[in-house]
């Protein structure tokens, strides 16, 4: 979902590269260029005023905006209480994202925990606008965070990630949910650093997803079988996600590139990402362990429960606790993620000092040569 930043920009994805792109709201409602891919991106405007009544709630502000969703600020005129009102965008007339809204309104109305955002109630207006009324909460995603202030301290991280782990493991007991969406743009921190994980949009019940043909998901954090089977889908995904979220949280950067889904997908299913400490030598290897361990690309290699992702991750805390600094370093990490990523870049350096050397040699042999008698 595009959002308003603290600028007052809108924050929109390109759906061709899926970079986060800062606009203008001045630019609201017209289409402008993704600076990445040159993409053409539709920059959302609002399509209901301050002081619009939908349901028993007053509306007061936007605080979210996407292709298919908006979302306000609203006090209930039963309460008094302020809530976040979801709303369906009124352009939308696709039978499948309707389908798609009605599904998260089940799906919020279903999980109650803590640590997931709490939905009241949802509904249909008089003027047939369907809505959902959540609680409203003060904070930033992760991917605000990251951008504002930075990647994340290594223990934050990991805390981070354990009570998303631990919230997912309720989800999938009570309900067997997959939220199939995880990501740091969809995990809250609140003002008190409560985690609330959001959007549960294209989350599914296991039992029915078996006639799944769509790639769901965002291609930067989805496992190799959302992609290539995503009818065939366990928690093991989401565990994939989470590690790929962790491996952002860290490193402040994608696991995998790519100029569009395809090349991205491409990635996910061939290539390895580098180490996080590859990228950030002061990361420790037990955490770069975790992430590869969850990001395997045969989940039969991943944790196969939420018991056994909450297990690794409590472990990995402990180490962190217990040495810190004291972790077994990768050898110069920075240089050897240079020497690997770059080395097209060092051969013409290789070939001038082979070159120079050789010439330094046949000199030091005329020169001895021309000595002697």
């Amino acid at each position: 979902m595009s959002q308003y930043s603290k600028d007052n920009n809108i924050r929109c994805m390109c759906i061709n590269c899926y970079t986060t792109v800062d606009a203008d709201i001045a630019f609201a409602g017209s289409k402008q260029k993704c600076p990445k891919c040159n993409n053409k991106i539709y920059i959302p405007k609002a399509s209901i005023l301050p002081g619009t009544l939908v349901g028993d709630y007053l509306v007061d502000k936007m605080i979210g905006i996407g292709g298919m969703g908006e979302v306000y600020e609203a006090r209930s005129v039963v309460d008094e209480k302020d809530y976040a009102l979801k709303l369906i965008r009124p352009s939308i007339i696709n039978e499948e994202e309707i389908e798609s809204f009605k599904n998260e309104i089940r799906m919020n109305l279903r999980v109650s925990h803590n640590n997931f955002i709490k939905a009241f109630e949802s509904g249909t207006d008089k003027e047939g606008r369907l809505y959902l009324a959540m609680e409203f909460v003060k904070g930033k995603t992760l991917e605000d965070h990251i951008i504002q202030f930075g990647r994340f301290d290594e223990d934050h991280a990991l805390n981070i990630i354990l009570t998303c782990c631990r919230a997912l493991k309720t989800a999938w007991d009570n309900w067997q949910i997959i939220h199939r969406d995880l990501k740091p743009s969809n995990i809250l921190l609140t003002q008190s650093n409560v985690v609330k994980i959001m959007n549960l949009g294209v989350s599914v019940n296991k039992a029915e997803n078996s006639g799944e043909t769509h790639i769901i998901g965002t291609p930067y954090y989805m496992s190799p079988e959302q992609i290539e089977t995503p009818n065939n889908i366990d928690q093991r995904s989401d565990i994939y996600s989470l590690g790929a979220t962790l491996y952002e949280l860290i490193t402040g950067a994608e696991p995998f590139k790519g100029k569009n889904s395809d090349e991205i997908f491409d990635n996910v299913l061939k290539d390895t990402p580098y180490p996080p400490a590859y990228v950030r030598p002061d990361v420790s290897k037990a955490t770069c362990d975790l992430i590869k361990h969850f990001m395997e690309k045969d989940r039969a290699n991943r944790p196969q429960t939420w018991e056994e992702a909450i297990e690794s991750v409590e472990q990995t805390l402990k180490r962190y606790e217990k040495e810190n600094s004291t972790y077994d370093p990768y050898d110069n990490p920075a240089l050897v993620y240079t020497a690997a990523a770059d080395l097209h870049g060092y051969i013409p350096t290789i070939l001038a000092g082979v070159t120079g050397l050789t010439g330094f040699i046949f000199f030091a042999y005329w020169l001895v040569k021309s000595q002697l008698p």
